[in-house]
Parts: C-alpha cells; structure tokens; sequence
C-alpha cells in the first residue's frame, strides 16, 4: 500500500519501542497508494511518534487530537467527550515532521503549508478499524494539526443514535419533506454540525420523497440519496435545473456560505425542499445571515423553512453514575419537571477518596461516557414572519421562539437531565463554554 513492506522500517530503534499495540495505517481514504520511501527521512523522524500519539489517543476514547506549534515547542491535546486533557510537549521539528507524515498518508500535498487541506487515513488498532480525518491549517510559521477519529464499530448515523427525540423528527419531516424551501442546520465548528445535517436527511422519508444530493457527502453511505453530480463546467444553477427536471422533491446542497450561495438557495427553495449546513454561530444569527445575504427579510420568511443547532453534551457512565434526591428548591429554580424526585451526577469526592475505591473501567474514572446531541430549532412559524415582514431583531426571534414552544437547548438539556441521561453538572458546563 504504502510502496514498502512494513511500517516498521521507518520506526525508531526497537528499544524505544512501547510495550502497547500501535495503530496501523492502512492507506489513504482516496484509496491512491502512497510512497512512503520518497519521503524516508521525514517517515523516519515522524511515523513512530505519530503513530504513538494517536495510539495514546485512542486508547482512552479520544475522539480528536490537536497539535499545535508555537516557537520551538508544540503541545498536543486530546478530546475525550469533547472535552480537552492536556498531553505532552515536543520539538517543534518532531511536531513537524508528525505533521507531514500524516499529511503523506492522507495523499495530501507536503509542500502546501500555507493553505488549508483535508484528507482521511484508514486505520486499525487491536481489531478495530478507525477513520482518521486529517486537517491541516497555517499557523504563523508553523502548521495546526486536527485529527478527529471515526471508530467504525461505534459510528453514530441514525437519528435515534444521535439524539433525535420523535418530536424533533416529526418536525424534521415537516419542514423538510412535506415543504418547499430551505432547512440548514447551523452551529460552530467541531459542534456536530455536519453530523447533523446527515441525521436531517436521514430523518425524510425517502419512500415518499425524491432526494438528491449535490454536496458533498464526505464519504457517507446514504443509500437513501440519489448522488447528483454536476456536468463538468456547470452552474449550481443549471445543476438544480436539471435536478427539478429529475423530478426532485429534496435535495442536499453542503454548505452555504456566501451572498451567491444563499442567492441560489433562496431562488430555487419556490421549487424544492433544500437542506444544507448554513455558516452562522446560533439560530438567530443564521436568520441574520440570511436575511443580509440577500438584502430581503420577506424572501426568507417566505423560502425557509426553519433552522436547527445542535450541541452536544456528556452522557453519564451508566455504571458508576450516583442517585441522589435534589433539593425541592433547586427542582424549581431550574424548572425541572415539579415531580422530579430523582436525579445523578458522576461520583463525587466522597466516593473517590474512599480506601476502597477503583476507577470504573468503562468510563475510565470520568463519570462520563460518550455525548449525545441536544437540539434548538427555529421553525418558521407565523410570529416568525411576522417580526421578519416588519421589523426584525434579535431579541424579538428570541422572545418568539420561546413563545412558539420551540425546542431550546435548555429545555432538551433539561429533559435528559430528568431522565438521568446527564447531570445538572454538565450542562452548567456546556452553557457556560457557550458563553
């Protein structure tokens, strides 16, 4: 695969060799083999301690990996659950050379450092086999390294999976199959934003619907999607011409980012259901975009359909996760459901100072175990077009929303807080990181 017989050739001397399993490369998503030994003494400098760093990872749930550079120093940190542990330090040389290494199994171009690049590595370790998403960005003088891990036994694609309640796919269903006009799905990087837009197109009955896509689907087996691919030298345009000529009822266009983009979208939303990612912090700021994208708030209360966000946040270890009776007060104070007379946090400091006490092996001590998505929706509602046809602000979408019974994210936090999927804890965590 890699145009040599094994990784080892390129390892550091055996005797600095660890004791673990390491993960094994197994060439790059694009499936093009790579020539490892054109590029020997970078391999030699960075393939042990990048296929260490990315073992460590794995090895305690990491799900994505940082690299970052600064001076003659680098410092990794790994994300378990979203949340950041700070890992070692070294050379910015070894930084480096882990960088181009990766890049090169990524079939990415070494000698682009001053643009951003994107690729993907297949991989396994002790039987299981991972995706590594490789991103490389400009840093100074330097390169940001991203790795985000795909375990392939564990992958999260159905709606259920991610945490779609009925209700949210039911209201998926409206505003996407049974409507003309746009659904994007919105939030910050790294929030599960894309992950998201795929349980959307998931949740469209695709039975009843016609669904194409013309964006990109990242490698994504959607067997529910017709794969539309635009004739070489053709237009968004022309491409969504043909697709209504295809009898199209939904389609998936990626993402929408720019005045020219929203314009298309808007434009042919008279025509079809669209569904995409749209490049906006929140849901009112989304609708902002849009609504200055294309100069008229009247056009996207009549062509979109509503907006969605997701966040993600910690599930508890079901193994070592604690009952206790809260507070009336607090039940109140927090707006739990008044009957809530049960709730869990993760072990706290009594039980792990206790003489007799031993890490959870599933959770690895954490008190947490994997994450789940909470999600806000802005759906276009009559008091939505309303404030948008007159005189749109902020805080008027806001006040709506609420007076509209849209799922916010403190109502669904607070919901999974009740049924003891997470604690009071965490969710003050993710609020306050919001912030």
């Amino acid at each position: 695969m890699f145009g040599r017989k094994n990784d080892d050739e390129f390892d550091d001397d055996e005797e600095h060799e660890p004791e673990y399993d390491l993960v094994s490369f197994r060439g790059p998503l694009s499936g093009d083999p790579v020539d490892m030994s054109a590029h020997a003494s970078v391999a030699r400098v960075g393939l042990g301690p990048a296929r260490e760093m990315i073992s460590d990872a794995l090895s305690r749930r990491g799900e994505m990996v940082r690299l970052d550079t600064r001076g003659a120093a680098a410092a990794v940190r790994t994300y378990i659950d979203g949340v950041a542990y700070p890992g070692g330090r070294m050379p910015a040389r070894q930084a480096a050379a882990i960088t181009q290494v990766l890049k090169l199994l990524a079939g990415l171009d070494v000698k682009v450092r001053d643009k951003k690049q994107s690729g993907g590595i297949n991989a396994d370790l002790d039987g299981v086999k991972y995706v590594l998403r490789i991103d490389t960005e400009p840093a100074g003088k330097s390169e940001r390294l991203t790795v985000r891990a795909e375990n392939q036994k564990e992958k999260l694609e159905k709606p259920e999976e991610l945490g779609f309640p009925p209700d949210l796919k039911e209201m998926i269903r409206e505003m996407a199959g049974g409507e003309k006009g746009g659904l994007f799905v919105v939030g910050p990087p790294l929030s599960g934003v894309t992950t998201t837009t795929f349980g959307v197109l998931r949740s469209v009955d695709s039975y009843v619907y016609n669904i194409y896509a013309i964006g990109d689907l990242g490698g994504r087996d959607l067997h529910t999607l017709t794969d539309f691919t635009p004739n070489e030298g053709e237009s968004l345009d022309d491409a969504l011409v043909r697709v209504i000529r295809a009898e199209a009822d939904v389609i998936y266009v990626d993402r929408v980012e720019s005045k020219e983009s929203a314009a298309q979208v808007l434009k042919f939303g008279e025509d079809l259901s669209i569904i995409g990612e749209l490049a906006a912090k929140d849901l009112v700021s989304g609708i902002g975009q849009l609504c200055k994208w294309s100069g008229s708030p009247a056009l996207v209360a009549e062509r979109v359909n509503g907006l969605i966000q997701p966040r993600l946040i910690r599930k508890l270890c079901g193994k070592c996760k604690q009952a206790f009776r809260p507070n009336p007060k607090l039940v109140a104070r927090v707006n739990l459901p008044p009957e809530t007379d049960l709730l869990y946090r993760p072990p706290g400091r009594e039980v792990m100072e206790a003489e007799d006490y031993e890490p959870c092996r599933r959770c690895g001590g954490v008190g947490y175990l994997g994450r789940t998505g909470i999600f806000a929706v802005l759906k276009m509602t009559d008091g939505v077009k309303e404030i948008l046809n007159t005189k749109p602000s902020a805080s008027a979408l806001k006040q709506q929303i609420r007076t509209d019974g849209m799922p916010t994210f403190e109502s669904e936090g607070l919901r999974l807080v009740a049924e003891g999927v997470t604690s009071l804890e965490e969710l003050q965590r993710v609020f306050q990181e919001a912030t």
